[in-house]
């Protein structure tokens, strides 16, 4: 699996939500409205979640194992905060 593609869009006023992204894996599949999530001892990346008929949120997509988690969540985390040093340097 390879990450294509990572798009972020830096949010000002959502706290604790810094970052909307979406990613394209292998040129073939998107996944759109993953959330990046700050918190005390660094950051988080959120899958797309939906409400369900008992008021909890559950995972629209998601990795199946730990592997493929962590190589999304790497490549998200390095292309935030490669997007704040550029905003940074303007």
């Amino acid at each position: 699996m390879n990450i294509t593609s990572v798009n972020i869009k830096i949010t000002k006023d959502e706290m604790p939500v810094v970052a909307y992204c979406s990613i394209v894996i292998d040129d073939s599949f998107s996944v759109r409205k993953i959330r990046i999530i700050s918190k005390n001892d660094g950051f988080i990346v959120s899958m797309p979640s939906m409400k369900n008929k008992l008021g909890q949120y559950t995972d629209i997509c998601h990795p199946i194992n730990q592997h493929a988690r962590k190589q999304i969540e790497t490549a998200i985390l390095n292309a935030y905060k490669g997007q704040l040093q550029s905003e940074i340097v303007e």
